[in-house]
């Protein structure tokens, strides 16, 4: 499935716009698809591409540029890539702080993730 996802984003990307809302609702199904599969390194560069649009397109502290960041962090961290994961995660903190609020089980979640990042 995810084969077939990337040859029509490849194709897509190659004719639409990179903001096209289609282009990046298909962007999201194969980031899905990547995880399950287990397919990290594919997924991250996916989830990269989905966060650069969504900077072009919401406003700043935007909850679903914060989700997005959540992932790729969370991503990066289990690459092997803790100094760029933290900083993801420190900038989907700041969003999601205001966003769902500083108590919020999704900010405990990414504080957790922040002290699984840190050197030991």
């Amino acid at each position: 499935a995810c084969t077939l996802l990337r040859e029509r984003e490849e194709a897509w990307a190659a004719e639409r716009d990179p903001l096209d809302l289609q282009l990046l609702s298909l962007r999201s199904k194969l980031l899905q698809g990547w995880i399950l599969a287990g397919e990290a390194e594919a997924a991250i560069r996916t989830c990269e591409a989905l966060v650069h649009a969504y900077h072009a397109i919401y406003p700043p502290n935007h909850p679903l540029t914060g989700l997005q960041l959540y992932t790729l962090g969370n991503l990066q961290l289990d690459c092997g890539d803790p100094e760029q994961g933290a900083h993801n995660l420190r900038h989907a903190k700041a969003i999601l702080h205001i966003t769902h609020g500083e108590h919020s089980s999704m900010v405990d979640g990414l504080d957790n993730l922040l002290l699984r990042a840190k050197p030991n």
